[in-house]
């Protein structure tokens, strides 16, 4: 955890919302998930972080991740209102509401991450607004060779808060 610590140092000294926001989170090393994610635990949020996915990161990175984390739960993306749409396109919702969260973090837009651009889109427009658009056309944003854009995180433990 010291690295995960020292990233929060850093970016309480850069950019202190995130930094006093993300440490008064609870965080935990988890080997469940592949790379990062929030979850519920009891009615607090939590950060949960892959070890082997968090070293291989940089700093920059490093920070990226962490403040996409805490824009999930500033933007209530783990509250059931999404629920009618996680029933519907569990996957087309995460890929959207990683592009909300991306729109305002410049080193989240890039590849291989989801981020508006990516799929011809304008920032900052919100989850339904990308949704909405992506659901229009599933194969926009593909890569030349077809490749789907990767997820920054993990948004499967949304379910169990």
């Amino acid at each position: 955890m010291d690295t995960v610590f020292k990233t929060i140092k850093n970016l309480i000294i850069k950019e202190p919302f995130y930094g006093l926001f993300v440490m008064g989170l609870n965080k935990r090393f988890d080997s469940n998930i592949d790379t990062a994610a929030v979850a519920i635990d009891g009615i607090n949020p939590i950060l949960l972080i892959n070890r082997d996915f968090w070293y291989g990161l940089n700093e920059e990175e490093r920070e990226s991740i962490i403040k996409h984390e805490c824009g999930h739960i500033l933007l209530q993306h783990l509250t059931g209102n999404w629920k009618y749409l996680r029933d519907e396109n569990p996957k087309l919702l995460n890929v959207s509401m990683d592009c909300e969260v991306n729109s305002y973090i410049p080193g989240l837009q890039k590849d291989p991450w989801c981020y508006p651009r990516r799929f011809g889109l304008e920032d900052a427009k919100g989850t339904l607004h990308y949704y909405e658009q992506l659901s229009q056309d599933p194969n926009k944003g593909d890569d030349p060779n077809g490749e789907k854009p990767q997820l920054c995180d993990d948004h499967s433990k949304w379910e169990d808060g």
